[in-house]
């Protein structure tokens, strides 16, 4: 395989795990190093700006919940236990396959896509070879 055939593979593999995890999860940052260290470039700019949206809105959260922690505890604990549950239940996956519909989107069609990536996975021993 070229070098150019490879880095567009590292490529669609970056863009499957990034849809499919967000842009902090492990593998995504892994794949980000090896293709920067494969192109000799310094980064992924769409990557700073996922990394920068996604801890602005955990610190967001953050400094919500202790305002409302300082406010009522036992409220902040109550709001706390639900979101776990959900988020343990799948309730908010199905919410958002909903929303979706509703919005006109094919949820299918994505979670399709997803398990494609997914079967690619394979695709990061590439790098190392």
């Amino acid at each position: 395989m070229s070098g150019e055939d490879r880095i567009a593979a590292i490529q669609r593999c970056l863009d499957a795990l990034r849809s499919q995890h967000g842009p902090t999860h492990p593998d995504v940052i892994q794949q980000q190093m090896d293709l920067a260290e494969l192109t000799g470039q310094q980064g992924d700019f769409r990557s700073v700006a996922d990394l920068a949206a996604a801890a602005a809105t955990a610190w967001l959260a953050y400094r919500f919940l202790d305002a409302l922690h300082t406010a009522d505890p036992h409220l902040a604990a109550t709001i706390t236990a639900d979101a776990a549950e959900q988020l343990d239940d799948g309730a908010i996956s199905e919410w958002a396959w909903d929303a979706a519909v509703d919005a006109g989107y094919d949820p299918q069609k994505w979670q399709t896509g997803a398990e494609e990536g997914s079967a690619r996975r394979s695709l990061p021993q590439l790098v190392n070879t």
